[in-house]
This record gives structure tokens, sequence and C-alpha cells, in this order.
């Protein structure tokens, strides 16, 4: 809720208040201080003299004064003359000095100081100021009983009214956090009505909504006539008042200005009587209401609720408003009204032909009831309205063959092929829905007839060569795209890089070399220049052509004919050689010929210098460009210093390199580029990085003390002590900040910094004494407060109170806090209340506040804002889970309004299951399945649903029909569709642990024999395609599973026909490992392997299938399935081993593949790992590595959401910012790495063990 990026938005000025200068060169009339050195006998004394001179401590001018001291390093000389001018004076001048020096001492830092001085100053004078810091440094410290007795007096001395006033606010938010509960209101029986409501909006935040709600005056205004309303609506339903409430929310939804204010005000009427469950009084309330769109939509959703479903027809059917009418087909639906369904489908066909959404509905209508042909007939219909129009067609047809009727869509799309735009279109789709399918050959044969179609058409004959490459037939679809070529079809630049790739990955390197090189030549762009280079080194390095290639370059570089490209060319080929001299001479040599100039010479060769990691050289060519270029030497300069620092000189001494950093930084600062302010900033960074701690500090110090006005200065001091171990000193100066805060956004901005400063860390950080931290967030609650009672309420305030809450571990302030900033949170309420669902949701430290939560839901649902559907499919969970079904359907309801992107059906069953209303997901996940038979994700689902009902030999068939499937959409050969890739490695555990575990005995025979059929069709498939011979299991992605799938029900029937038919299906394999190893297992002893293990015969397979296949992810799976933490430790070890020599490699520059055992490893251990084993088992070892952070940022890179489950589960921080953010600016570019496939949810939380191909 809180970051940096929030202050640097809000634009704010962190100042203090406003004073006139003391003299010019104390401070500009900007607020900013001057620069120029002071000494204690002069100006100082002056300035400390003009301080001392006022009636009353101008604290502006104190915070001035700090800063001249900073700046001269005389702060101590500033005290020292404070002592001076005490000595000897008289009692009030004295007091004066005492109390000067200590708001010196807290701006400082210091308290304990601070608190001693104005303590000793005390016992001699009773001041107003010095009574009234004493309260404040008290109070600071969360002793606010002590604070308030020193407020009192200071309140009963003073003759300031603004004081006096702010004393009464503090003195009452003391009281009322604290002995006296009516502080507030007699606070505000003396005050106007503007203080009475920003009283009772302070006890609204206290819990207290009764209190709040006698307290509160509304008001006239137009402009706050609404929020008021709503604030008095939510305090009225919490106090249990749905007449108030609902009156409230009403006048809330007259004076809404825009409809999604008047929805929000509804939801309010229909909460109030819900809350006090008197439901139906929202119906009767809404009914003696004046109609309108909005509440004719509230009203019926009650009604739905209260299942008056006769009164809800009749209802919409006498509607006038189109969009309530809209709805008739659900309230039909809710009624079970089937027949008046049917009817208001065909009305709407009548009414709307061209809308495929009626027709899609009745159809899928017709075939719940099992009536297929007149489902059929809808859409032939459907066809028949739309015939000029390919897009529907075709999009029909899609539907249909989701829906089982394939050989139907294909009678229509023939009657459909008019003409030849359609006949086209329409065979380009049956190409398609047959690769999907894994009907390759018919595939095959459908683009043979499309391009011998579409001669002439450059366009369509891509995407044949496309769909060829879908199919992994590469030397089909560059043979497609040389003939277009060839016939004058022209191609773009893309699209001839892609025939130099297919040319490459078809053997023909020499051919894509001059492809590519022609490319290079032709183009401009700079990156398209760069990637092509990399492609020509790289056929250049397979065809023995990099150094003639090298030669011819520089022979143009000597002539004075080469341009900067070809250059460049030469220095990447000179790298790729790995000849770094070569790289450099080349850029020399050319910055002769072409007269470049030194600097231009210089920046080229640094550039190599940085790729070739020569940081001597590239240091060298710094310092030089530095001293050649002046206008830019700071930028040199600073890249200089980051880069000693961060590339050491092994032979340089640590004093030897500081001492260098230092005449560096002295060198930048003399070339005047950067500001005061930002040489203090940028030299506090480098000495941070050089662990130069105390130096950083002091540079941050005095960046502050240059801008006081400087957020960021601010911030970066305040982080820079908490890293030292000196919290007290920076919250005490974020509350000096906060208390001296000129606006509203100054103190947000202080106090968010305090709550940064407050937060734990990671186990790398210093930490935060609780007793501290409770304190200083004691003080920050009432100063939080207290703001509110003297400014007002705003969604700032508000939400920096449910900071607060958050930090003190008081989850319901945090609640209140952003439940009272919808009031006046405007556009914003929609996000607020996702906020606050976040908040109430389930997580892995709580199980959430589930009542809320569906509070909260309701409202945003009725807002009807168009979120992406897992947000409405959580909340209609949590809303069915609390027995709220109405209200889950008009969740459900939003999501099908989503670009129909989503099957609803689907998403509902998904909810039902997880709300554990079994019966309900399961006839959900019917109809879903019904739109949609091919999904394996539904057939999983809904077979394990259907297996956890007792229907055995339902769930069986469909696990069965789901394996048959996948295996068919798996391409023969390797091939560039990686979805399918990805079906396999998610569905395959599923599918074929819930075919092995609901197995019928009695079709035993008929299944193995038609799986011989598929198995040997694949073998027989993988053997015909493609140009070259088999040598490799993998390449051939079908028969691959099918080995898998084999093995697995070999070893579970023990049969000897699969063993036979594997034996055949690797024949042609004998020589690849992985073939070798599948023969072994299959043929090793299995021989009562069910029996013997009795109930946890899977698991032993498994462990069988991991040890004598090497699978590290199995292996992983079944120690985090059986809990054995010897053997997850023995995996991290592995895993930590086999990273260990590639991370070493790639930091010497080598480019290998990463090993995903550790990655696996990690994400496994957010999923299903216990804590203690997390923390003991997988994290410690890590920690001895070199390498832990890397290994942890890939993780957060890979998946955020898993990664903040693995910090759950360590229960610290395992980046923090100070690691963090240095990988993301110097990683953020490396390639994503690979892990082992992610658990399939389909069966249980930990996922079933996947199965490898």
């Amino acid at each position: 809720m809180r970051s940096r990026s929030l202050f640097l938005a809000l634009g704010l000025s962190l100042g203090v208040s406003v004073a006139p200068s003391v003299t010019a060169q104390a401070a500009s009339p900007d607020g900013e201080v001057s620069n120029t050195p002071t000494r204690t006998d002069a100006s100082a004394r002056a300035l400390i003299d003009a301080v001392l001179s006022g009636a009353r401590l101008d604290f502006a001018a104190a915070d001035r004064l700090y800063a001249q001291a900073v700046l001269a390093d005389d702060l101590s000389g500033v005290y020292g003359r404070l002592d001076e001018l005490s000595a000897g004076a008289d009692p009030d001048r004295a007091c004066r000095v005492a109390v000067l020096k200590a708001v010196l001492e807290w701006r400082d830092g210091d308290v304990d100081a601070a608190t001693d001085t104005v303590s000793a100053a005390l016992d001699r004078c009773r001041t107003t100021d010095a009574m009234l810091l004493r309260g404040r440094l008290l109070d600071i410290q969360n002793q606010a009983g002590a604070a308030s007795v020193w407020y009192e007096r200071a309140r009963a001395q003073s003759d300031d009214a603004q004081e006096r006033a702010l004393l009464d606010r503090r003195l009452a938010i003391i009281g009322v956090t604290g002995r006296r509960p009516d502080a507030l209101s007699q606070l505000a029986g003396s005050g106007d009505a503007a203080v009475a409501n920003r009283a009772a909006a302070v006890l609204g935040l206290l819990g207290r909504p009764g209190d709040a709600a006698a307290l509160y005056r509304p008001r006239n205004d137009a402009a706050v006539r609404y929020s008021d309303a709503v604030r008095l609506a939510d305090w009225a339903i919490g106090q249990g008042s749905p007449d108030a409430a609902a009156s409230s929310a009403w006048r809330a939804v007259e004076a809404a200005a825009t409809t999604e204010d008047r929805l929000y005000a509804l939801a309010l009427v229909v909460e109030a009587y819900r809350t006090a469950d008197q439901l139906a009084g929202a119906e009767a309330f809404l009914a003696h209401k004046p109609r309108g769109p909005e509440v004719d939509q509230a009203r019926l959703d009650v009604l739905l609720e209260l299942r008056r479903y006769d009164d809800a027809v009749a209802m919409v059917q006498q509607a006038g408003d189109a969009a309530l009418r809209e709805r008739l087909l659900g309230v039909l639906r809710a009624a079970g009204r089937t027949t008046e369904v049917e009817a208001e489908y065909r009305r709407l066909i009548r009414v709307q032909p061209a809308d495929p959404r009626w027709a899609d509905g009745l159809a899928a209508l017709y075939l719940e009831q099992g009536r297929s042909d007149e489902a059929v007939a809808v859409y032939r219909s459907l066809a028949v309205a739309n015939r000029a129009r390919p897009d529907v067609q075709i999009e029909t047809a899609r539907k249909m063959i989701a829906m089982g009727m394939g050989d139907q869509a294909s009678r229509i799309l023939g009657d459909a092929a008019s003409t030849p735009a359609v006949a086209v279109a329409i065979r380009r789709f049956e190409v398609e829905t047959a690769i999907d399918q894994g009907r390759e050959a018919d595939a095959e044969a459908g683009l043979r007839a499309l391009s011998a179609a579409a001669q002439g058409d450059t366009a369509t004959l891509v995407t044949v060569a496309e769909n060829y490459e879908r199919l992994g037939r590469q030397d089909l679809a560059l043979e497609t795209l040389l003939g277009v070529q060839a016939s004058g079809g022209v191609l773009d630049d893309d699209q001839q890089a892609h025939i130099a790739d297919l040319a490459f990955a078809a053997g023909r390197p020499a051919e894509a070399l001059t492809r590519w090189r022609a490319l290079w030549a032709g183009t401009r762009l700079p990156a398209r220049k760069a990637f092509l280079q990399r492609q020509i080194i790289r056929a250049a390095q397979q065809t023995g052509q990099l150094e003639p290639i090298a030669a011819e370059l520089e022979a143009r570089i000597a002539s004075g004919a080469a341009d900067q490209g070809e250059v460049s060319l030469l220095v990447e080929i000179r790298i790729a050689q790995q000849d770094g001299a070569g790289a450099q001479r080349a850029v020399r040599r050319y910055a002769e010929r072409s007269r470049s100039g030194e600097v231009r010479t210089l920046e080229q060769l640094a550039a190599v210098q940085a790729r070739l990691r020569n940081y001597a050289g590239l240091n060298a060519s710094l310092a030089r460009l530095a001293q050649v270029d002046p206008a830019n030497a700071d930028a040199y300069l600073r890249r200089l210093i980051i880069n000693v620092l961060r590339f050491p000189d092994p032979a340089e001494s640590d004093a030897d390199r500081n001492r260098r950093v230092d005449a560096l930084m002295a060198q930048m600062r003399a070339a005047g580029k950067l500001d005061d302010v930002e040489a203090a900033r940028f030299a506090a960074s480098i000495y941070a990085s050089g662990y130069r701690n105390a130096e950083a500090l002091v540079q941050h110090r005095r960046a502050l003390a240059l801008a006081p006005t400087d957020v960021d200065a601010l911030l970066e001091y305040a982080g820079g002590l908490k890293a030292e171990g000196r919290v007290a000193e920076a919250a005490s100066l974020l509350q000096f900040k906060a208390e001296t805060a000129p606006s509203g956004a100054a103190f947000v901005a202080a106090l968010n910094g305090l709550l940064d400063v407050l937060a734990a860390g990671d186990a790398n950080s210093v930490g935060v004494p609780a007793d501290l931290s409770q304190a200083r967030l004691g003080w920050a609650r009432r100063a939080a407060l207290e703001r509110i009672l003297q400014d007002g309420d705003d969604v700032r305030l508000s939400s920096l109170v449910g900071d607060i809450g958050q930090d003190r571990g008081d989850p319901e302030l945090q609640l209140r806090a952003l439940q009272a900033s919808l009031a006046v949170a405007g556009d914003q309420k929609p996000a607020v209340l996702r906020q606050l669902i976040s908040l109430t949701s389930a997580s892995e430290t709580g199980a959430g506040d589930p009542v809320r939560k569906a509070i909260y839901g309701r409202r945003l649902v009725a807002m009807r804002k168009p979120y992406p559907p897992e947000v409405y499919s959580d909340i209609a969970q949590t809303l069915l889970k609390a027995g709220d079904v109405a209200g889950a359907e008009r969740a459900f309801a939003l999501m099908g309004d989503i670009g129909g992107l989503v099957n609803v059906d689907a998403l509902r069953g998904q909810a039902y299951a997880e709300a554990g209303m079994t019966r309900e997901a399961l006839a959900r996940y019917r109809v879903a399945l019904l739109q949609d038979q091919d999904d394996l994700d539904l057939i999983a689902h809904t077979a394990v649903l259907m297996e956890q009902s007792g229907q055995a030999s339902e769930a069986s068939a469909l696990y069965w029909k789901g394996l048959n499937s996948l295996v068919q959409r798996q391409p023969t050969q390797q091939a560039s569709d990686a979805l399918k890739a990805l079906d396999a490695a998610q569905y395959a555990p599923t599918l074929i642990e819930g075919a092995l575990l609901t197995w019928p005995e009695g079709e035993t025979q008929a299944r193995i024999a038609l799986w011989r059929q598929t198995a040997l069709s694949a073998a027989q498939r993988s053997q015909t395609v493609g140009a070259a011979p088999a040598t490799r299991l993998a390449d051939f992605p079908r028969l691959a599973l099918v080995v898998a799938i084999n093995q697995r029900l070999a070893t579970f029937l023990n049969d000897d026909e699969l063993e036979t038919t594997q034996d055949a299906l690797l024949a042609p394999f004998r020589d690849d490992p992985e073939a070798r190893r599948a023969l072994a297992d299959v043929h090793a002893p299995a021989a009562g392997l069910t029996t013997a293990a009795g109930q946890d015969w899977p698991i032993v397979d498994l462990g069988r299938q991991a040890a004598t296949n090497a699978d590290f992810d199995l292996a992983l799976a079944l120690a985090f399935e059986t809990g054995d933490r010897a053997r997850i430790r023995a995996l991290a070890d592995q895993a930590i081993s086999a990273d260990a020599p590639w991370r070493a490699g790639r930091e010497k520059g080598v480019t290998q593949n990463q090993p995903p055992m550790l990655v696996s490893l990690l994400l496994k251990a957010a999923d299903l790992g216990r804590p203690e084993v997390v923390r003991e088992d997988i994290l410690a070892p890590l920690a001895d590595t070199s390498f832990d952070a890397l290994a942890l940022y890939d993780v957060y890179r890979v998946d955020p959401a898993r990664f903040a489950k693995l910090e759950a589960a360590a229960g610290r921080r395992l980046l923090s910012d100070d690691v963090l953010i240095p990988l993301l600016v110097s990683r953020g570019n490396d390639p994503l790495p690979v892990a082992g496939a992610g658990p399939c949810r389909a069966r249980r939380a930990a996922g079933p063990a996947p199965i490898h191909t």
C-alpha cells in the first residue's frame, strides 16, 4: 500500500513552514539552503540570534539553522555557542536557548538528548514553548498520558488561538484513544458542524459507528451530499439499523452524479436489510421508490435471491428497459421454465438473426436435453441467414465441432462455400481444425489442395507455410515460401528472414548465410541489424566462413570503403572468435580511415571493451573521454566510478581503491554538471555501494540539509540510518518532519516514510526493536487521526490509517479505514473494494474473513465493472460458501459479459467444486463439456468429480477419452506448436493416473486392442514423415507420449502384449539413451507390483520410474508427497550442485542452457513445502552458496506469486530492496529460466506425479 514511488507521485513539499530568510546567505527564497560555508563565530551566530529574537520559537528558522550547521560541519559548534549563551543568562533567555537546542537535537534524531535538555530547562522556567516541546517529545515516544499533562499546561498558558485549537484536538485524540471515550463528543459539542463531522469520522475509524452517526451533521452542499449519505448508511449498517441505513443509502442514490455511484448506493440499500436478515424489506423498500434502470436491476436481484421467480419474470416481461429485458433468459432458467427459455431464444433469433449468442444458447439447451438434431438445425439456420459472411460460417462450425458435431459442421460448410473467397476461408479453417485435432494426414492433404487453389495468393500461401510448420514439416514450409518467391510473390523482410531460418533448420546453412547477409546489407534499423549479425555469425560458424568474412571486412576497412555497420559486424565476429584484441583493432583502424575523431573512437572502443569485460581498458577509455569531452565528463566519470566499485581490480587494495574513488568524485564535482544536491546524493549512493556507510550517511545528511523539501533526500537519509541500525534516529527525524509539515501531503509523506523505517526487513536487514516500533506506531495512529480531525478525511489519510493498522497488527483498523474511504473514493471505489476483498481473502498467513469478503464482493458485483473472470469467479466462490447462490450467479453473469472469451459454465463448475458443492459442480461441468467436448481441462475436472462422486465407470470412460485425445493432439514430429507439448506435460499425469485408478476390468481387452492400434499408428507415422530418418525419440512428441503411456499400462496390467508393443515402438531408437531406459523399465520385474504394494502401488510404481529414469522432477514430487525430508535435502543438494558450474560459466560469458532443477525445486517448495522444510532443508543449503540471491531472483521473475509463498514459508523477506533493485537493473533482460512442469491441480493440491515423455 506504500512505496517510495507514491511520494514522487504526490509531488510533495516536505519542508517546514514558510518564514522570511534570516540572511540571504542562510536560505534562498524557495527554502533551499545556501551551500556557502558558515562559521560559528559569524553568520551562524547571527542566525542563532535571529532565531532567539522572536517572541516564540520558529521551527522553520531552527531547521534552517540546523541545515547551516550541517553544511559547515559545525553542529557541535552551534551547540557550544548555545551553551555559552545559556551560561549566566537570565532564566527566560536561558530557557529559550535550551528549547532551541532541544529542537536541534530532535531534528538530529537524538530524542533522549532533546528530552534531557528541555527537562533541565523546565526546572528553571515554564514557558509555553518549553512545555509544548516536552509534551511533543513524550508524545512521539507514545507516552501519551504524560504528554497530555504538558499539553494542558501549555494550552493554559498559550495566547495563540490556533495553537490552543491544535492542543484541543491533540488532547481529544489522546483522550478518545485512551481513558476518555467521550473526549471527541465534548470537543465537537463546543465547535461547529465541520468539527463535529470530522470528529464523527474519527469515531467511525475507531469502530464506534453509533457514536459517529449521533455526532454527524449532514450538509446541504451538493458536492458532499453523496459522501455524507454513504458514510451514514455504512455506520447505520454497522449499528444493525436497516431502516436508517436504507434511508441514508437512498439519499445517496438521489444525490449520485454517476451510474456507478447510484449502483453502489443501491447495493448499500440491499445490504442494510440483508445484514439484518430482512432481505424482503429491501424488496419492499425498492418497490415503493421511483422506478429506473438501476433501481429495477437491484430489485430484480433481490427477487431472485428471495426465489420469488414469478414476480421476477413478470417484472422483466413488463419492463421497457432493454438491458433488463435481456436478463429474461437468466430469470427463466432460474425459475426452471425450460419451455419459455426455448421460446425466448427463438424470439431473440428472429429479432437479431446475425447475433450468434442466441443460436449458441439454444443449441446448447437442445444438447442438454439430448436433442442433437434440433441443435444442428439451429446452426444450419444461422449459417443460411449469414451465407455471405465467412466469419459467421466458420465460427458456427467451430462451435459445432466443440460440441461434438464435426460431421454436421463439415456438411454445413460445404453448403456455404458459394464463392472462391468463402471457399478458401473455409478450407483454411478445416486445415487448422485437423491440425488441432491431430489429424495430420488430413491436414497435409488440405494444405496441398489449398496451395493448388491459392496460386498467386501470397497471403494464403504464407498461411499454408505456417501450418506446415505447425505440423513439424519445415521442409514443406520452406518449399512453399520458395515457390512464392520464385513466382514473383512479394515477401516482406520478416518473411525473407524466415526463409533463411527454415533453410538453416533444413541443413542448408550456406543458403541461409547468403540470405541473411543480403537482408543485413539492406536494413538500416540498428536493432534488426544487430539481430541479423547474430544470425550471420551462427551460419558462418557452421559453414567455416567466419574468417573469410572477417578478412573481407578488414579489407574494406583498410580501403576506406567500409561503413559503421560493417565495422560492427567485424567486431561481433572477433568477439565470437574470442579475439578481443582483434575487435579493438577493428575499431581503431576504422577510426583512422574515417577520421571519426577521438571522442567517437573512444566511445566505440568503450562499448567493445564493456562487451569483452575488459574493465581495465574500459576504465582507461572512460578516463580519457572525461579529459577530451569535458561537456560530458560527469557522465563518463559516473560510469568510471561505478566500474571501479563493481569490478574491482584484484591487485588494488581497498584503501587505494577508496582513494581512487574519492579522487574521481572530486573530479566529477569539479566538472560542475551536477548541482550540490545531486552531487551529494550520487556520492552517497557510491559510498554505500562501496560499503563506506559512514561516509554515505554524511552525504545523505548533506543532501537533506541542502534541500529540506526533497522527499527522496529525506527517505534516503532515513533509510541509510536504518541500515546502520539507527532506527530510533530515523524515526525521530521523520516524526519531526511530520510535526512541522506545512501541508497534508507533506504530513502523509513523512508518516509513510516512518512506516517504511519501522517495517521489519529480511534476515539480512537490521532488526527493528518491537517496543520501539509499537511506540512510534502508536503515536503515528494518533497523529493521523488528529490530522483527520484537523483537515477532514480523504482517501489519502484513510489509507494511511489503514497502513498504520496493518503495521500495528490491527487488521480491524485497517479494514475500517479502507471501508471509510469508500465514501470519498469517487471513481476509485472499485479499486478500494478489490483491496478490501484481497485483505479479507484467505492466505498463507490466515483464514481471512469470509463474511466481510462476501459483503465487499456483493458491492463490487453491484457496480458491474469489467474485471477479469478470475475476480468474479473468486467472489462467486465466496458467495457460494456463504449460501448465496443467486449472488454467485450474478457474479458469473458478469463473466459472461466479457467478450465471450470464457466458458462461464466451466468457471461455475470450478467455483461450486471449490465451495464443496460437488453435485452442483458436476452438473455445471457437464454443461460446459457439452459446449467444448475436446477441452482437456474440462475433461480432467469433470472426470475427477465423477470419480469423487462414485461414478467410476463414467469417470473411467472420460479419462480414457481424454488420454486418447491428448495423444492425437501431439504432433508427429517436433513442431513450432509449443502449447501442445504443454498440454502433454499438464494433463497426461492426471489422465493416466485417473484411467488406471478407475480401470474397468471388463473392458481391458477392448481398450488394449484399440490402444495398440493407436500406438502402432503413431510409430508408423513417425517413420514416414520428414526427410531425415528417426534417431531420437524426443523428436517425435506423439510417439514419445505413447511410449510413456504404454509403459505405465504395461506395468499396471502386467501385459505381455504391451511389452511386445513397447519393443516395436522403440525399435528404431535403439541408440537413443532415453529409449534404452524406457525398454529397461518396461522389462524390469513388475509382477505383483499392484498387490504387493497394496493401496500405495502408484507411489511405488512412480518411485521405480524416478529411480530408473533419474527423473528429478518425479523424485521431487514423490519426496514432497511422502514427506521424506532426507530425500528432499538430498535433492536440494543435487540441484545446487547442478546449478553451480552453470552459474560460474555464465559469469565468464559461457552461454549454455540453465539446468532446470533448482528453479523447479524452489517452485515446488513454494506450493508444497512445510515452513520448516523450506527453511531447513532448502533455503539453508542454498544460503551457503554464492548465488543464493540469483537463484531466488529466478523464482521472483518466473512466478512472483509463488515467490511470495516462498517468503511466507520462510517467515522473512528473501530479497531486500537493496539486493532486488540492482538485480532488476543488471539482470532484468536475462532469459527466463525453465522449470519443470507445474503441478496439475485437477486431482489433488500436490498434483499427480508427472508423466515424463
